[in-house]
């Protein structure tokens, strides 16, 4: 209970730059008066969890997850309703059930009642964190930390990948380290907020992404696909497997066959990828050096990465100056 109460203090002392900050002080307030209100024998787990939970629901409204006890409390709807019921069960348990019994009875009742009206669920978000996909070699699902950063590439797009293991396999890293500060985006398909791995880059770099990215793991849901140029509905096999990452853009394999064996000059409307030798329409992909969506570079002329926190950015400076290797924030 202790352990409880010194985390939940901690809580309290922690400044939030959310909105509704005002709103959500006073909650936990009333929340820290439940605390020293009820000392019971299963007070602590009871209010521990209770305030995980309201601690996650508030991090959710800003795009954050909150770990507790090994799951995590994934809303889809109403977050800030719960709040607000969260904030009237406190004050009605403060002053009409002082037993210890009749309080971890209404506790379950309530918790019980989250769940089922705002599809609260106990689900393991660890896809949303790491996600993961199969090795050619292995067969092996793994997270995306064990391939290499050019092998993910290729599985985000929906391509064949190799993880790190089966590439060094006389000895060697298994694993790649990763930037602590990756950017979480949320999916349009399934709703969750997932780090930038999760989603092909064509799904990233297409207009009005915000309104439209899907993940990788929404879009190998799909099916069949419309081609772009004979229109017609076809399973998944008939077109190539990074076309699964760009709807807007896909070619059946018929349309592709059709300019295949000519010449460039011949090839009017189409343009061949680089990097996948995927055949796609120019007029609905954007390419990028001759590169499609998925296999054109981040990199970008006058762009540098800061050595610090492996951003990007840009400085106009004189040529004879010392070239800056830390970005301004860094500074």
């Amino acid at each position: 209970m202790a352990a409880a109460r010194r985390r939940w203090a901690d809580m309290i002392d922690t400044e939030d730059e959310t909105e509704g900050a005002e709103d959500d002080s006073q909650l936990r307030k009333d929340v820290a008066a439940f605390v020293d209100e009820f000392m019971g024998p299963s007070a602590g787990s009871r209010l521990l969890t209770l305030a995980l939970l309201q601690a996650d629901l508030q991090r959710r409204c800003v795009g954050w997850t909150f770990p507790c006890r090994g799951w995590r409390w994934c809303v889809y709807e109403a977050p800030l309703t719960l709040l607000a019921e969260i904030s009237v069960f406190v004050s009605l348990v403060g002053q009409t059930l002082p037993s210890e019994r009749a309080c971890n009875r209404r506790f379950r009742k309530m918790l019980s009642r989250w769940q089922s009206r705002l599809r609260l669920a106990a689900l393991d978000c660890q896809h949303a964190r790491a996600p993961s996909a199969p090795c050619q070699q292995c067969k092996a699902v793994k997270p995306f930390d064990y391939f290499a950063d050019a092998q993910w590439d290729k599985a985000r797009a929906n391509l064949p990948a190799t993880c790190l293991t089966c590439i060094h396999k006389d000895g060697g890293a298994c694993k790649r380290k990763l930037p602590s500060n990756v950017e979480r985006l949320r999916c349009i398909g399934c709703g969750f907020e997932k780090v930038e791995h999760a989603f092909p880059r064509a799904q990233l770099r297409q207009p009005r992404a915000e309104e439209r990215r899907n993940c990788i793991a929404c879009l190998k849901n799909v099916s069949e696909l419309t081609c772009s140029q004979c229109a017609e509905v076809k399973p998944l096999k008939e077109f190539h497997l990074s076309a699964l990452t760009l709807p807007w853009a896909a070619a059946c394999q018929s349309c592709q066959d059709a300019v295949r064996g000519k010449a460039r000059r011949l090839r009017a409307g189409w343009e061949k990828c680089r990097g996948c030798a995927a055949f796609l329409p120019t007029s609905s992909a954007v390419y990028i050096n001759q590169r499609c969506p998925n296999c054109a570079a981040d990199r970008k002329r006058g762009e540098r990465t800061c050595l610090r926190c492996k951003r990007k950015w840009s400085e106009n400076s004189a040529e004879e100056q010392i070239r800056k290797r830390f970005c301004p924030n860094c500074r």
